[in-house]
């Protein structure tokens, strides 16, 4: 099969290069004192490496497909999600992965999605648009809170290392787990941390309702964690306009922000009741039971930290950390509760996943640019030149040299993904209302790419029998584990199989 142009080792080299131009650049404007410029190019690095990344012609195999299969769905009925839409056999309403009515998560990413589907097509790109476009602005606001709360190169650099994180990318464009989900959470805590600062310096009740607002929407997205930036413009407004009043706005903001998800709490309760209590009984779990096979230590947020923000990540936690203890601001608290409220809050549940922190991200990059400005500045370190040296350039280049696993020029070959293809081609002899396709490796990415509804197994022939009574146009891909009977069963079509090897489905 012919290498596409977007797969090709040429391509990748050039993406590669021209990574390596744009963080260099805003590196160089950032000593220069030039943010404006810096940030300029952290956008432009950022969209490189997410478009690129992004091009993927395949659905990933862990959340990706799920969330992609619903969005498809829901534009058939947008408050309705589901699964598998016309389940041909019998299903446990429990099982997220082969279900009907779908609850996993809340809706919003999910019609966020649909309308990427809707506008770009049922593609890849139509599903991963909306998360790319999202995580950009998400730049723009680290921008903006860090230009508010410290200084324009503090922002700068912070903007820079959002732009290259390899944990915000791989969410951007559905290469780990809960993806597009995490990616909507992301900015719109940060959009809320944002207007909270807005509120802070403006006291009123509209910009209260934009925080609000903000943080309703972040809860239709990811329950709960949408709630963070409460806590975070309390502690920012404990000066002025004073910590009685920021807590009560925080509180305010908590109760407004649940009531804008509680219709469709209700809505769904009503609706599909055995399903939203499962799902609702399946959160809280998360608490205290290991599910899905999450069984990590305590020190599990820890050491991804060290994986997704660099090695050297614990020396500005540390930093702002000691620094708040001894000269307690509003400014440096603020930040140090965005992040260190989840850390201590994840690292206590018993399920525990890699994605979890990525609420807290932009915190982090703050603490590191502000952290890496009070180094280049200190007069501590006077006469230990070498020794700064080294720090700043560690600070920044320990966070930044995993982008280029997102465009590796010896990885290219790993982009062709033939398996896309072939199913798209078994899928293209899938004809007839009602049409089952039974024996294919990737059921859920089967019903993403075509009008059918799909399973793994091979169906008993008087299984395949009550289809074809009930309407359905039964196909099944051919295998030596059919039996004569079913081959000869009148109605039933039998598709020559492909090589489609059984997607890998390691633990993100």
């Amino acid at each position: 099969m012919a290498t596409s142009l977007i797969t090709s080792p040429v391509m990748a080299w050039l993406a590669l290069l021209l990574s390596a131009l744009f963080i260099g650049g805003a590196v160089w404007m950032l000593w220069r004192r030039r943010p404006l410029w810096a940030l300029a190019a952290a956008l432009a690095v950022g969209l490189l490496l997410r478009g690129y990344a992004g091009t993927r012609a395949y659905l990933h195999p862990w959340d990706e497909r799920y969330h992609a299969l619903v969005a498809k769905n829901l534009l058939q009925d947008l408050f309705r999600p589901t699964l598998y839409r016309d389940p041909a056999l019998p299903y446990d309403f429990r099982d997220w992965q082969a279900n009907h009515v779908w609850l996993h998560k809340p809706p919003l990413a999910l019609w966020l999605m649909a309308g990427g589907i809707a506008m770009w097509g049922n593609t890849e790109l139509g599903v991963r648009a909306p998360s790319i476009m999202l995580s950009l602005a998400g730049i723009l606001l680290t921008y903006a809170i860090g230009r508010r709360l410290f200084s324009r190169q503090t922002a700068a650099l912070a903007a820079l290392l959002h732009a290259v994180n390899p944990l915000l990318i791989r969410l951007s464009v559905g290469q780990t787990s809960v993806d597009h989900v995490d990616a909507l959470l992301v900015v719109l805590v940060q959009l809320a941390v944002w207007l909270g600062l807005g509120w802070v310096d403006r006291p009123g009740l509209a910009r209260l309702t934009g925080v609000t607002l903000a943080c309703g929407l972040a809860v239709l997205t990811k329950w709960l964690p949408g709630l963070l930036a409460a806590p975070v413009m309390a502690v920012f407004g404990s000066r002025m306009p004073g910590w009685r009043r920021s807590a009560l706005a925080a509180t305010a903001v908590c109760g407004g922000a649940w009531l804008l998800a509680l219709p469709w709490e209700r809505y769904a309760a009503q609706r599909f009741p055995q399903e939203h209590a499962h799902e609702r009984a399946y959160n809280w779990r998360h608490l205290w039971e290991p599910l899905e096979g999450h069984v990590r230590s305590p020190l599990f947020q820890i050491a991804e930290l060290h994986r997704n923000c660099g090695e050297l990540v614990l020396l500005p936690m540390a930093w702002l950390a000691l620094v708040t203890i001894r000269r307690p601001r509003p400014v440096r608290t603020a930040v140090l509760i965005w992040w260190l409220l989840p850390l201590m809050l994840f690292s206590l549940v018993a399920t525990q996943r890699s994605n979890y922190m990525a609420v807290a991200m932009p915190a982090l990059f703050l603490t590191a640019g502000h952290c890496w400005t009070w180094l280049r500045r200190t007069p501590l370190l006077r006469g230990r030149g070498r020794l700064r040296g080294v720090l700043l350039v560690a600070l920044l280049a320990l966070p930044i040299k995993d982008a280029a696993t997102f465009v590796d020029p010896t990885r290219a070959h790993v982009r062709q993904q033939v398996w896309a293809e072939e199913l798209k081609a078994q899928l293209a002899q899938v004809h007839g209302p009602r049409a089952v396709l039974f024996n294919t490796s990737r059921p859920i990415e089967a019903m993403f790419y075509g009008d059918v509804t799909a399973y793994a197994e091979v169906p008993e022939e008087q299984t395949a029998a009550a289809l074809l009574q009930r309407g359905y146009q039964v196909h099944i891909i051919d295998s030596s584990e059919l039996s004569p009977a079913l081959r000869t069963l009148q109605g039933v079509r039998i598709i020559q199989r492909r090589d489609q090897p059984a997607p890998q489905e390691g633990l993100p």
